[in-house]
C-alpha cells in the first residue's frame, strides 16, 4: 500500500513539474486572457473571456483547460492563433447553471467558468 501511495505522490509531482515547465516556456509571454463586456454576456455582470497572441511570426496552438465552478471540466479546448488575428472568444466568464438538489433543481450560486492555458506548441504552415 505505501509503495501505492508512493507511485501516485511521485506520478503527481511529475505531471505538476511538467505543467509548470510548460506554461514557463518563453511561449506563454505571447499568450493573453483577458475579459470584455460582450452582449451574449449580460447575466450577473459577466464578461466574455478571450484569448489572443501577441506573437507577429508564428502560428500558435493553444491547449486550455476549462474550469467550471472550480472544477475542473473534462476535455480540452484546443485554439490555433495565427499571427496579426483578432482575439478568440472562449465564453462568458458566468452562466446560468442548475444543480440537482434532492428531488428540485436550484440556480448555482457564484456560476463562473475560466480558462486556464495547459500547453502551448508552435504550428508550422
Amino acid at each position: 500500500m505505501k509503495l501505492l501511495h508512493f507511485y501516485l505522490l511521485a506520478l503527481s509531482l511529475y505531471h505538476s513539474l511538467a505543467y509548470a515547465a510548460e506554461i514557463g516556456s518563453p511561449l506563454s509571454e505571447f499568450i493573453h486572457l483577458y475579459e470584455i463586456g460582450h452582449e451574449q454576456c449580460s447575466v450577473r455582470d459577466s464578461k466574455m473571456i478571450m484569448v489572443k497572441s501577441s506573437n507577429t511570426e508564428q502560428m500558435l496552438e493553444i491547449q486550455l483547460d476549462r474550469y467550471f465552478m472550480d472544477i475542473r471540466q473534462a476535455g480540452r479546448s484546443v485554439v490555433v492563433l495565427r499571427p496579426s488575428t483578432d482575439a478568440h472568444q472562449m465564453g462568458c466568464s458566468r452562466v446560468l447553471a442548475s444543480r440537482q438538489m434532492g428531488c428540485s433543481q436550484v440556480l448555482a450560486d457564484n456560476p463562473r467558468q475560466s480558462w486556464k492555458v495547459v500547453q502551448i506548441k508552435i504550428i508550422k504552415e
